[in-house]
Order: structure tokens, then C-alpha cells, then sequence
């Protein structure tokens, strides 16, 4: 496990971008959590790290409203009422309906995903790979969030390959909407 300060995530993107397959953990708007991009090997490494049953599905970042729209049912006004949301609050959580109910078989061809949208430099990072990430706290079931490195699970810690730490989080949870 390597650890970057946020400057460096910020000043040295091509090398995150060329681990995106890794498995990071990196501060929330709240909490600090896991990602990575979307792939089999990612999806089913952070369900051994969080202990976590299969049947539960996390929650991914899109890379850009773009993208929501190209794969998911949304309204004509989508992205004028996800834009008015953003410009309130810092981070969006959407449920959605997949158009294509094969699109993302990683995570397990659910018909429904909950998608994530930010106000943040990680959504600079993911909208340059134009892939989605898997998202979710990074603390096991039960237990308390991290809101700082330290207070991370050193079992955890010890499995994932990248933590990018940064002295605070934002304070402010995302906000859920259910479009489904």
C-alpha cells in the first residue's frame, strides 16, 4: 500500500491514472471510501475487502451527466434539475433504471444502480477515463466510517493498494433522489 497526500493525487494524475485498476481509498464528502474503475477483478476484490454480501449493490461515480444520460432512464430535464442539485449541494446520489440491463454485468446486472455525481476534482479524474468507479465507505459492516486515515481498519489498509489522504472531509452527505 502506497500513501499520497491530495497534492500529489492532484499534481501527478497520469500515475492514477495509469493504476485506476488499483484499489484506492481516498476521502468522501464525509467519509473516507474505496474505489475503482469498474472492472470484474476491482468489483469482486472490494466485496472480499468489505466482507460484504454479493446481493448488495454499491454504488458507482459516472464519469459525467453525458454519460448518465447515455445509460440510464432519465427525464428530458435531467440535466438541468442534476445541475440545479449540484449547484445546492456538492454531491448527488441517484437511483437509476439502466437502459440496457447488460450494461455493467460487474455489478451483477441489476436493473437499478445508485449513481454518484460531485462537485469535486475525483469527478475530473473519472470524466478523463470516461469509465464509472465503484463507491462505497471504507469501513466494514457495522462499524464506525473513517473520517480520517487513521481511523481506517488496519485490515483493511493491508488490502487495498493506493490511499490517497487528505486532513478533512467535506462535512456534508450526499444527497439521495430516486429516479427509478
Amino acid at each position: 500500500m502506497k500513501t499520497f497526500d491530495f497534492e500529489h493525487f492532484q499534481k501527478d494524475e497520469d500515475f492514477f491514472l495509469q493504476n485506476c485498476n488499483k484499489i484506492f481509498i481516498y476521502p468522501t464528502d464525509t467519509i473516507y471510501g474505496l474505489w475503482s474503475v469498474v472492472n470484474p477483478e476491482s468489483v469482486r476484490k472490494i466485496y472480499e475487502i468489505k466482507k460484504r454480501d454479493i446481493k448488495k449493490p454499491f454504488s458507482i461515480i459516472a464519469p459525467n451527466v453525458d454519460w448518465i444520460i447515455k445509460n440510464f432512464e432519465v427525464l428530458d430535464n435531467f440535466e438541468n434539475e442534476l445541475n440545479e442539485f449540484l449547484n445546492k449541494y456538492h454531491w448527488i446520489t441517484l437511483l437509476l433504471n439502466k437502459k440496457d440491463k447488460d450494461f455493467l454485468p460487474e455489478l451483477w446486472n441489476l436493473s437499478k444502480l445508485w449513481v454518484r455525481i460531485l462537485k469535486h476534482p475525483f469527478q475530473n479524474f473519472v470524466a478523463k477515463l470516461w469509465k464509472p468507479f465503484i463507491s462505497t465507505s471504507v469501513n466494514l459492516a457495522w462499524q464506525s466510517s473513517a473520517i480520517q486515515v487513521k481511523d481506517i481498519n488496519p485490515e483493511i489498509l493491508s488490502q487495498v493498494d493506493l490511499v490517497i489522504d487528505w486532513w478533512k472531509t467535506f462535512g456534508k452527505p450526499s444527497v439521495l433522489i430516486d429516479y427509478s
